[in-house]
């Protein structure tokens, strides 16, 4: 069953081979949507990095991009070069800067909001570099995203976790987790190796 994976369709078509069932065409797109709510939450990879250069501000607080999931950098636009903004906390923003308006030079998430300090004397362009949420590739069999190009297999065992809990299969379910938890493992041990890769070249140039 080795074949590639860069579909719906051709997801679909791997998980009712592992579960070898021919009747759970109807709860597909529920065991892949589920599979991509867990990795909103608990996932964080490089093609879940999206960079949004043109987030405007003109107020205090303005409301985070709708598929914000944790942010990495921020940055404001000055005379058309761009200066690295901190991250603080609001307390942090309130006892150094108090509520005087000018260019803002932090920044601070609160809920759903960015929040800048100084409070902005006009209207400035960020850009932020964030984690983003993952666009379903449930809209047909041709749906495919950057994840499930780069990782198929953790999508794959991900939604055989929930084909298998919906079987109320346990053993299924303790192989496939297993194999999902081995592959985490394996992403996680690669994105550390590849920063360590990256800081040794930025300190030998």
């Amino acid at each position: 069953m080795a074949s590639s994976i860069d579909t719906y369709g051709e997801l679909k078509a791997q998980i009712a081979g592992w579960m070898n069932r021919t009747d759970l065409t109807a709860m597909m797109d529920t065991f892949v949507q589920l599979a991509e709510s867990s990795f909103n939450r608990n996932l964080r990879v490089p093609e879940m990095v999206k960079t949004n250069d043109a987030f405007s501000v003109s107020a205090k607080r303005t409301a985070l991009p709708t598929d914000y999931l944790e942010m990495l950098a921020g940055r404001i636009s000055i005379g058309g070069q761009w200066r690295d903004l901190d991250i603080e906390t609001v307390r942090e923003q309130t006892l150094l800067r108090g509520s005087v308006s000018g260019t803002p030079c932090t920044f601070a998430i609160v809920g759903t909001n960015l929040e800048v300090s100084p409070p902005p004397d006009g209207s400035y362009t960020l850009g932020l570099d964030y984690y983003g949420t993952i666009s379903t590739i449930t809209t047909g069999d041709s749906g495919t995203n950057s994840v499930l190009v780069a990782h198929p297999d953790l999508y794959l065992f991900r939604s055989l976790m929930n084909a298998a809990t919906y079987m109320r299969d346990a053993n299924r379910l303790a192989s496939y987790s297993a194999a999902y938890q081995g592959i985490r493992g394996d992403i996680k041990t690669a994105m550390k190796k590849s920063k360590q890769s990256t800081a040794m070249a930025v300190k030998v140039a």
